[in-house]
């Protein structure tokens, strides 16, 4: 064995040893001779060998994942309760800024308790104004008790009786030849009086209960009923819930019929006019048929009659209602009310428009104040009369006759004809006066008559206060009674201070406000109008109630804003909150203190995913560190291969630039790498192995 050690020295035997003396790569050269043989055997191999040189040689190490490193922000959660304090902030600045200077005494608002108090409404009755009756204050001409004589007289009873007198005159007269007579009892004569009240508080039925009343005062015997425009249902104070037409004619089967209005519900509009059948339904011509005497007083006037008033004749005795037709009423009852005897209805027209002077009903509008003005063109007083009824918003039959009895100096007669005239008109009827056509009214009536009117509404609501004091119906009262007041004396502090009341209150409807803003607009007129002279001036518009009572209301000195307001206190309470907490974000957000401080870390083990902290104020994140992502790829990777699923590895310096190098081209996806070793290796100075059995284990 001969060994040449590069550096000009030799040695011989199989086992040498050299020490080299300086450093340099050297080429070691081994030749092996054997001896004994025919012919030159020899083998020669050759290694290099890098002697003082630095190698790297890595140290024993542990391979593991790093941790990801994570940040924590704040979340959605912390910008939201930032953003709401920067508002509050924000609203109570605004409003601290827009502070207004304190009320003085005398504009410090008033206790509204006893206010409250007085217009009190509550579940108890009475539910409506309870009126004083005015219906003595009426007037009644002769021939409505004329009426009650005639209506008291007997008629013949159903029972007859011997006439022992008349027998003997006859048989006297008859030369003593028997011959017997007799006669019926004498009874007292009843009536049913079927009234139609189209409407509730109807000033036409209301009239004709009036008249109804006045004869049973005077011994009219006879029961009243009320029916709705169709005979289906009949009610009265003893029969509230009604009764059908078989039960009224099972009640009243013989007594007299007299029917109060106009009776067109009765009428068939499909059914045209033929000769010898009436246009009326044929169950309410049947119904009536029942009673052999009926009469029919209707409230439309002569000269308004049409084919409805023919159609009615041919099944009642029909008359007009007033004081005239009245008389012609009288003398059929005094004929027993037989319609035998009844002219034509043409003939009966003529009759009765002889002398009249009516004003006709048909195609009017009634819409404005010209409409009424020209039906009672004839009526100058009256009309002034219903202008005066539009000082109170609701038509009432009690204010009505109230309204008539004040304005008898101005030539008003409250008599039963003036009414029916104007129980015509049909917001009298329904009860339901349009605020622009009582604006139209109250424009045509002349101050004194307003003020008339207004102070005897004003009497009969003081009159019922005791009444209503503490009912349903007291704060309709109480308000009508302030607005009365206004309308007469809009200067006066009290009547203002309490429509202050009702305005702070909010019981003031629209059409409460309507009224309000009139009553002011013609009391600035009339002010206007009475300091004018002959000179022509421009008229301002007149202001609103809240602008009138603005101006009449005392305004005193100005005083200073006040500086520490509750607003403000607020404003600086909320900046103190936010501040710490906006510096604290500031600082803070993202920083290792804060993660720190939750305990934000990750475990290695398992994926990095967002998650919100502290219930959505904190939010943890991942961050993007390369080598700590590649470094976890290579041992996830490395495990994969020697099929490890957590351990420890010790490596020298080759086999880890081996198993980085592998690892690199296994990430990469090269396809030629075969399937990973499932065997576990270790390398190190232990292991004896070779690299070509290292790379045998791998490849395998």
């Amino acid at each position: 064995m001969a060994w040449d050690f590069g550096d000009s020295t030799t040695a011989t035997g199989n086992k040498v040893s050299h020490q080299f003396t300086k450093s340099g790569l050297f080429e070691v050269r081994l030749t092996a001779t054997r001896t004994g043989l025919d012919g030159d055997c020899s083998v020669t191999k050759t290694h290099r060998i890098s002697v003082g040189r630095d190698k790297a040689y890595l140290t024993a190490k542990i391979l593991k994942r790093d941790q990801v490193d994570a940040i924590v922000n704040f979340s959605i959660g912390t910008w939201i309760l930032m953003g709401l304090l920067g508002l509050a902030i924000i609203w109570f600045w605004v409003k601290w800024a827009a502070r207004k200077p304190p009320l003085s005494p005398d504009e410090a608002e008033e206790d509204l308790t006893a206010a409250a108090e007085r217009f009190k409404a509550l579940d108890k009755g009475p539910y409506f104004i309870p009126f004083r009756l005015q219906e003595g204050y009426v007037r009644m001409e002769p021939q409505f008790y004329r009426l009650a004589d005639v209506l008291r007289q007997r008629q013949e009873g159903l029972r007859k009786n011997m006439d022992v007198p008349a027998s003997l005159k006859k048989t006297i007269a008859e030369g003593g030849f028997p011959n017997l007579l007799s006669k019926a009892d004498a009874v007292p004569t009843e009536y049913l009086f079927l009234i139609d009240e189209q409407s509730a508080g109807s000033h036409q039925s209301q009239l004709y209960t009036f008249l109804v009343d006045f004869l049973r005062k005077r011994e009219v015997l006879g029961e009243v009923f009320y029916f709705k425009t169709e005979p289906i249902r009949f009610w009265n104070n003893q029969y509230p819930e009604g009764i059908n037409p078989d039960q009224l004619h099972r009640l009243f089967p013989l007594n007299r019929l007299i029917v109060l209005g106009d009776g067109h519900g009765l009428l068939d509009p499909h059914q045209s006019l033929k000769a010898g059948a009436p246009a009326i339904r044929s169950d309410a011509f049947a119904f009536f048929r029942q009673w052999k005497q009926r009469m029919l007083l209707t409230p439309m006037p002569v000269i308004s009659w049409t084919y409805r008033e023919g159609a009615l004749h041919n099944l009642f005795a029909i008359f007009p209602s007033d004081t005239e037709g009245l008389g012609e009423a009288i003398k059929f009852l005094e004929r027993g009310m037989d319609g035998e005897d009844l002219p034509t209805f043409a003939s009966w027209c003529e009759r009765l428009l002889e002398g009249r002077r009516e004003p006709d009903l048909n195609y009017r509008r009634w819409r404005t104040a010209a409409d009424h003005r020209d039906y009672l063109s004839a009526y100058p007083t009256i009309y002034r009369w219903v202008c005066a009824l539009a000082v109170y918003p609701k038509p009432d039959w009690s204010i009505t006759l109230a309204i008539g009895r004040a304005l008898q100096p101005m030539g008003v007669d409250v008599n039963y004809d003036n009414l029916l005239i104007i129980s015509r008109i049909p917001w009298l009827l329904s009860g339901d006066l349009s605020p622009r056509l009582r604006k139209e009214l109250l424009n045509d009536l002349d101050p004194e008559a307003e003020r008339l009117a207004r102070e005897a509404v004003q009497a009969e609501l003081q009159a019922v206060e005791t009444l209503v004091r503490g009912s349903h119906a007291n704060q309709e009262h109480q308000v009508n009674l302030v607005l009365q007041n206004f309308a007469v004396a809009p200067d006066s502090p009290e009547t203002q201070a309490s429509v202050r009341e009702l305005l702070a209150l909010q019981l003031l409807t629209p059409k409460h406000l309507a009224e309000l803003n009139q009553s002011v607009e013609r009391h600035v007129g009339q002010n206007q109008m009475a300091q004018q002279s002959n000179q022509t001036y421009f008229t301002p518009q007149a202001p609103n109630i809240q602008q009138f009572l603005g101006e009449n209301k005392h305004k005193p000195e100005t005083l200073e804003k006040p500086f520490f307001t509750k607003d403000l206190w607020w404003t600086v309470l909320l900046m103190l909150l936010f501040l710490p907490i906006f510096l604290f974000v500031w600082n803070y957000d993202g920083s290792e203190q804060l993660a720190n401080c939750v305990d934000a870390t990750y475990d290695p083990k398992t994926p990095c995913k967002e998650t919100n902290l502290w219930g959505g104020y904190l939010r943890r994140e991942c961050v993007a560190d390369s080598s700590v992502l590649y470094n976890n790829i290579g041992v996830k990777n490395y495990w994969n291969v020697f099929g490890i699923a957590d351990s420890t590895f010790n490596i020298d310096g080759k086999g880890l630039s081996y198993l980085l190098g592998y690892a690199a081209g296994y990430t990469m996806g090269n396809s030629k790498v075969p399937k990973p070793s499932k065997k576990k290796l270790i390398f190190g100075e232990k292991n004896k192995s070779t690299y070509s059995q290292i790379l045998e284990e791998l490849f395998s």
